[in-house]
C-alpha cells in the first residue's frame, strides 16, 4: 500500500510540473536517484568478536518530484522510495519523501534537507569504527532532518536520524535518535593538508511498554589531520592520515559512571593506475564496552542496535583493556563513468592475531540534476 500511494502522489507531482510548466513558471521536473549492490563475503572464523556472514544485496534509493528556482535559492519536494533486497531474503522498502533547500551564496552552497530521505545525500566521512559497511546497506535511509555546507576547500553537515518513537502500536520499539555530524577543511591553499572531524550521539532510551526503562547513550567523536603525497610523488594518492577516536558511553541502569574508551590510529593508502594499498592500524582501548550484554527488555546490545561501527575493528580480542589491530587492504577501482564506483576489494584483519578477511565488491551509481 505504500508504494501505491507514492505512485499516486509522484503522478501527481509529474502532472503539476506538466500543467505549471505551460504558464512559463519555473518549475522544472526533479530527480534524483541511486543504485548499489554489494558483495562482501566475511570469513571470520578465527574470531569471535565478529559472525562470519556474506552480505549481498541490492538497493534502490532517490525520488522524483518539483522543483522551484527563486533567486538564489532551489525548493524541492520530492517523494520515492527506499528499496533493499537481501539475495535470499525478503525485499524491505520504506516510503521518502523530504524537502530540500539549496541556497548559493558569495563562494559556497548551503543546504537544508527535512524529512524521510536517502543516505546518499550524507557526503561526510565516516569511518568503519562510527558506521560499518552492514549498518549502511541495512539501513539506507534517515528521517529527520540535515544541513550541510559546502565550498572547494571544505565541508560541513550536521543532522539528526530519529531511528526509533515511542507509540502503542510498537510497545517494544525503544526511543531513539542519533545526531551525526561531519566535516573537511583543506587549511592552506593549494596544499592537501586537510583538517576534519566526524562523530556522533546516539540517545537509545526507554519504550512504550517500560521493560525496558534504561537509558543509554553512546557518544564518538573522530578528529583527524591528512596529508595526501600523491601529486609530489607522481602517484593517484599518497595518504597519511592520524586520526583519533573518543568515546564516552553510560547505561543508566548499570551506574551513572562514565565509560571512556579511546583509540588512536595511524592510516596510510597509496594508490596509482587505479590499484590501491591500505594498512588502517588502530591500538587503544574497546570502544564498544556493552557489546553482548543484554538489556532489561532482554535485547542484546551490538552492532544492529546499540552500536553502527564495524565491531571487529572497534572491540579488542579477549577483553583486553589495551589491544593493537590492523587491516591490511588491496583493492582495484577502475575509472568508468562519472558518478559510478565499482570496487573489488580484499581485507585482512588482524585483532589478536590473524583474526579472518573479506572479499568484497561494490557497485554504486548516483544520477540526479
Amino acid at each position: 500500500m505504500h508504494l501505491k500511494r507514492i505512485a499516486i502522489t509522484l503522478t501527481g507531482m509529474f502532472l503539476a510540473v506538466c500543467l505549471d510548466a505551460q504558464t512559463d513558471n519555473k518549475l522544472f521536473l526533479a530527480y534524483d536517484m541511486g543504485f548499489m549492490t554489494t558483495l562482501d563475503n566475511r570469513e571470520y572464523d578465527r574470531t569471535d568478536l565478529d559472525i562470519s556472514r556474506t552480505v549481498f544485496a541490492a538497493g534502490l534509493g532517490g525520488g522524483i518530484g518539483v522543483g522551484k528556482t527563486v533567486g538564489n535559492s532551489s525548493h524541492r519536494l520530492m517523494g520515492g522510495v527506499s528499496a533493499l533486497f537481501p539475495f535470499g531474503g525478503d525485499l524491505k522498502a520504506r516510503p521518502l519523501i523530504w524537502y530540500q533547500l539549496n541556497t548559493k551564496l558569495k563562494n559556497s552552497d548551503f543546504q537544508r534537507i527535512g524529512g524521510c530521505f536517502s543516505r546518499s545525500k550524507v557526503e561526510g566521512y565516516y569511518s568503519q569504527l562510527l558506521f560499518s559497511e552492514v549498518n549502511i546497506i541495512n539501513d539506507n535511509s534517515f528521517e529527520g532532518f540535515q544541513f550541510s555546507w559546502k565550498a572547494p576547500q571544505f565541508y560541513y553537515e550536521l543532522g539528526v536520524d530519529w531511528k526509533g518513537q515511542l507509540r502503542s502500536g510498537s510497545p517494544q520499539t525503544r526511543e531513539q535518535f542519533t545526531v551525526y555530524s561531519a566535516g573537511r577543511h583543506n587549511i592552506l591553499p593549494d596544499q592537501p593538508l586537510t583538517v576534519g572531524y566526524a562523530g556522533y550521539m546516539h540517545h537509545y532510551a526507554n519504550n512504550y511498554e517500560m521493560t525496558a526503562n534504561n537509558v543509554v547513550d553512546d557518544i564518538i567523536l573522530y578528529p583527524y589531520v591528512e596529508y595526501d603525497f600523491g601529486r609530489s610523488a607522481g602517484v593517484q594518492r599518497a595518504l597519511a592520515r592520524l586520526g583519533y577516536y573518543q568515546a564516552v558511553q553510560r547505561d543508566r541502569a548499570v551506574d551513572h559512571s562514565l565509560l571512556t574508551p579511546a583509540k588512536g590510529q595511524v592510516y596510510l593508502e597509496l594508490r596509482n593506475w587505479n590499484v590501491g594499498f591500505i594498512n588502517d592500524f588502530l591500538f587503544g582501548a574497546d570502544l564498544m564496552p556493552y557489546y553482548g550484554k543484554t538489556g532489561p527488555e532482554g535485547k542484546v546490545y551490538d552492532d544492529n542496535s546499540l552500536y553502527f561501527g564495524n565491531p571487529i575493528m572497534s572491540r579488542n580480542a579477549n577483553g583486553k583493556g589495551f589491544a593493537l589491530y590492523d587491516r591490511v587492504s588491496v583493492y582495484y577501482e577502475p575509472k568508468l563513468l562519472d558518478n559510478l564506483l565499482l570496487r573489488f576489494r580484499i581485507d585482512c584483519h588482524f585483532n589478536g592475531g590473524f583474526a579472518g578477511w573479506q572479499q568484497i565488491i561494490e557497485l554504486k551509481y548516483k544520477f540526479g540534476n
